[in-house]
């Protein structure tokens, strides 16, 4: 029996080494392992996983820039007017880093084959994320992030004197790249500007110029910032840097369009702050009505408006109120009243910074469900 199990504890101590062996090696090949893609694929993952971060992150996602700038706020309830939630943000810096690790990994594989165009490219869109970073969170881990496999468990930050510069170089290196490489862009794969490199390279500069003025209050190259302005750079819309939603595919098409927000449902849930509106009324600007519908039931003192439907058509698009009298009589409304900040205008907003429940903004008293309050506008259907 002593014999046994000696043996048994033999061919578990062997079974463990072989298998702590097959381990170690696993990971060692897993560390040098390297992966490799066909670079028009890497140009559009880079192209698409850049211009949906950068953009969602720009308040169309999350709604947090849209909420802080007071464009927009929330119609469910009080925590989208408040400023509560920026206090523990819903979004991570690991949001942007893990597609910064894809933008690494694909310079590193096509800088391998030495194609210095699609380089130069991915260290735009390298650039534009950091930076992106860098004004989000302050200081960060520029240097040392995203060096895992390097040993670099626990990276230092830098701050941002020395990081604005590092990317200012890092675009200056991609214009480099751009103009050496030889290799042509595949205008199918090239979602943003269809292969043509003169684009690029005008992003590149235009990109370095943006870092280059936000920095000049503190360090400031006039000679270098005046060649810069002379270059190339995006003068027009149709060089913008953009790629086209696609309505009706839900991982492309836009976050508050038709396809991902129906007009009748989510939609409903954001509406235009009272700072926007009340700006736009004041300069009796246009884009009002681009971006704005008239309130649904808007509060009137003449009794003689009480419940008369008007039809209005703006910019396109039929829209239909019917103005409410500010009846104190009647003791809902007089409750009501207190809460009215908008009357005799077909155009209201929320509040920035909202504490009472949203839904009873501007006097509103008749909710049927938590998307509604017929006394503040909606965004237009032009929007949506």
């Amino acid at each position: 029996m002593r014999f046994f199990s000696i043996l048994v504890a033999f061919v578990f101590v062997l079974s463990s080494c072989q298998k702590s062996t097959l381990r170690e090696d696993e990971l060692l090949a897993k560390r040098n392992a390297l992966e490799s893609a066909e670079p028009h694929l890497l140009l559009s993952s880079v192209i698409q996983k850049s211009a949906f971060l950068y953009q969602n992150k720009g308040g169309m996602g999350s709604k947090n820039l849209g909420v802080t700038m007071q464009y927009m706020q929330g119609n469910r309830n009080s925590d989208d007017n408040t400023y509560l939630n920026f206090r523990q943000p819903n979004e991570s810096l690991y949001d942007y880093t893990s597609v910064i690790r894809f933008i690494n990994a694909s310079i590193e594989d096509v800088n391998k084959k030495g194609l210095k165009t699609h380089e130069g490219v991915f260290k735009i869109f390298q650039s534009l994320l950091w930076s992106a970073v860098t004004d989000l969170y302050g200081d960060i881990y520029y240097t040392e992030g995203l060096r895992g496999k390097d040993g670099i468990l626990f990276p230092k930050f830098d701050g941002q004197e020395q990081i604005y510069p590092a990317l200012v170089q890092n675009l200056k290196d991609a214009a480099v790249l751009i103009n050496e490489g030889t290799e042509a862009l595949d205008p199918t794969y090239d979602v943003m500007y269809g292969g043509k490199k003169a684009s690029w390279l005008k992003l590149a500069n235009s990109l370095r110029l943006r870092l280059m003025m936000r920095q000049s209050a503190k360090v400031l190259d006039k000679a270098e910032l005046q060649a810069l302005a002379a270059s190339p750079l995006l003068a027009d819309v149709a060089e913008n840097a953009a790629i086209p939603y696609i309505d009706g595919h839900a991982t492309m098409a836009s976050p508050m369009g038709r396809t991902n927000s129906d007009p009748a449902g989510a939609f409903l849930i954001f509406r235009p702050s009272k700072t926007l509106i009340d700006s736009l009324k004041a300069l009796n600007d246009e884009r009002l009505k681009v971006w704005v519908a008239p309130i649904e039931r808007p509060w009137s003192n003449k009794v003689d408006s009480n419940n008369v439907t008007r039809n209005i058509v703006q910019k396109g698009f039929a829209y239909t109120y019917k103005w409410e009298y500010i009846d104190r009589k009647n003791a809902k409304i007089l409750a009501a009243a207190p809460l009215i900040a908008d009357s005799l205008t077909l155009y209201g907003g929320y509040a920035a910074g909202l504490s009472v429940n949203a839904l009873v903004a501007n006097g509103s008293y008749d909710i049927p469900d938590t998307r509604y309050n017929y006394k503040i506008s909606k965004f237009s259907k032009l929007f949506n």
